[in-house]
């Protein structure tokens, strides 16, 4: 009887083990929908400005937060954004004064 209940709470820990990292795939799947979604959307927005050199985001903040990162045209100027919940505000980098 004793062995029974063990293999019972064995296979209960296992199976709700195996649900968590289900889980846990479904909502990095999700994360990594939306986060395609937003460079998108960011791509789509500044290409109309001119040629994207290259996009980048910060790595360094919760999920829950907003995205932040910015732009480098091929032009040289640059943009600095904040995106949420699929809006955005953006603002141009401004350089002077300083040696380049």
């Amino acid at each position: 009887m004793k062995q029974r209940k063990q293999l019972g709470l064995g296979l209960l820990g296992a199976l709700s083990l195996g649900a968590g990292a289900l889980a846990y795939l479904v909502k990095s799947k999700e994360n990594h929908r939306q986060k395609a979604l937003m460079i998108a959307e960011l791509r789509a927005y500044f290409s109309q400005k001119g040629t994207i050199q290259v996009l980048y985001l910060r790595q360094d903040q919760e999920q829950d937060e907003a995205t932040q990162g910015g732009l480098v045209m091929e032009d040289g100027r640059e943009y600095q954004f904040t995106y949420y919940e699929g809006d955005f505000w953006y603002e141009e980098v401004n350089h002077k004064g300083e040696n380049q």
